[in-house]
This record gives structure tokens, sequence and C-alpha cells, in this order.
């Protein structure tokens, strides 16, 4: 996510992104991270095979199947890691 905002809405705008990022699993949010740390010195399809593998672990996790039941059920998750 990104945003163009004047100066005085800068710091409500970052923390309104950190919120959502808060919001989201932690075992996904670093692995996003990962991701984009480690593609960044990669070739594109290396980089793209290394993001690829990191969805795949995610796959089965709990915090996935906590977000499928939580959506499935029209409710917030309720992340444990």
């Amino acid at each position: 996510m990104s945003a163009c905002v004047p100066a005085d809405a800068l710091l409500q705008t970052a923390r309104g992104i950190a919120l959502e990022i808060a919001s989201k699993s932690p075992m996904a949010v670093r692995a996003a991270k990962r991701s984009f740390n480690v593609g960044e010195d990669l070739p594109l399809r290396d980089a793209y095979r290394f993001e690829q593998s990191q969805t795949v672990a995610l796959a089965s996790s709990d915090e996935t199947k906590e977000a499928q039941r939580a959506f499935a059920e029209k409710r917030k998750p309720v992340f444990k890691g």
C-alpha cells in the first residue's frame, strides 16, 4: 500500500497503514517481508520462486486455517503467533 498525503496527514496515514499490517497474520507478514528482502537480490525468476515457496509454506499453516474459518464465519481472525 502507498499513499501520497500532505505533510500534516503523514503520521496519521502511516499509523493507519501500520494498523492494517498489524491486523494480518504475523506469520504471513514475516513471510512477505522475507520475500521482499531475499527477492531484492535475486533474478526475477528466482525471486518469484522464493515467494511461491513462502506461499506454499503458509498454505497449510494454522494461521491460514484460522483466516479461512474467520472469513467463512464473517468475523475477524484471531492469530496466536
